[in-house]
């Protein structure tokens, strides 16, 4: 357990904190019909199912930037877009 978490920490912390943070919102509608199989013994008829509604559903996940051997060819635009990011990340946690 100790090598475990010696590897973690020389490894750094970037693999446990996340580069980013998600956050997503959708809206919709649903509906569905449909008829299932007989599958209780004393049951006389297939079941029907018809349903509709509106959904709503907010997400939020995290990302990691895995580590890659190779340099991306426009390294430069990347890190410039990387502190771009990191900057507008520092400014709404800033709030």
């Amino acid at each position: 357990m100790k090598y475990l978490l010696i590897i973690i920490l020389a490894t750094g912390c970037n693999l446990i904190t996340p580069d980013r943070l998600g956050v997503g919102m959708s809206e919709g509608s649903i509906s569905a019909f449909g008829k299932s199989n007989k599958f209780m013994k004393n049951q006389p008829n297939e079941m029907e199912m018809d349903f509709r509604g509106d959904t709503e559903a907010t997400m939020i996940w995290l990302e990691w930037d895995l580590p890659s051997f190779k340099e991306p060819t426009d390294y430069d635009r990347y890190l410039r877009d990387r502190v771009r990011i990191l900057n507008l990340e520092k400014e709404l946690l800033s709030y």
